[in-house]
């Protein structure tokens, strides 16, 4: 009889659990789901890693929305402000491209990128931008 007692709870507690655990199932599956919109703002991003000297081209940018309260002081927002300039720190895919990345616009501004292989002293260095940029 104490066996029998014992089996009847067991079956008794394992039923009443499973269906406790159906009823919370079901329940959380028929709430909807509550979905917030935060606004956002295009944003121009490397498309994949890009290298110091690398040339900007179309492939190499791609526009993203980006939460507007985290968007990172000048990002570019149009890609005709990145295309066709150089990169004069590297980038990693999804980085948002600000303007102290990239090469200067400016005709006679001329960065040395890394990886020069230039040796000699400052003056030389100087005398030979100087008849570079016609100066």
């Amino acid at each position: 009889m104490a066996r029998m007692r014992v089996l009847l709870v067991f079956v008794l507690a394992i039923t009443a659990g499973g269906a406790l655990a159906f009823g919370t199932y079901n329940l959380t599956q028929k709430t909807p789901a509550r979905t917030v919109s935060i606004p956002t703002k295009p944003v121009i991003v490397a498309a994949a890693d890009l290298d110091v000297g690398a040339t900007l081209t179309r492939e190499d940018v791609r526009i993203i929305d980006w939460p507007a309260n985290a968007v990172p002081a000048g990002a570019l927002t149009d890609p005709k402000e990145a295309i066709g300039r150089g990169l004069i720190l590297p980038v990693i895919q999804n980085e948002p491209l600000l303007p102290n990345k990239l090469a200067s616009t400016e005709p006679r501004t001329l960065a040395i990128m890394h990886g020069s292989s230039y040796q000699g002293d400052g003056a030389q260095l100087l005398r030979q931008l100087g008849d570079a940029l016609g100066v």
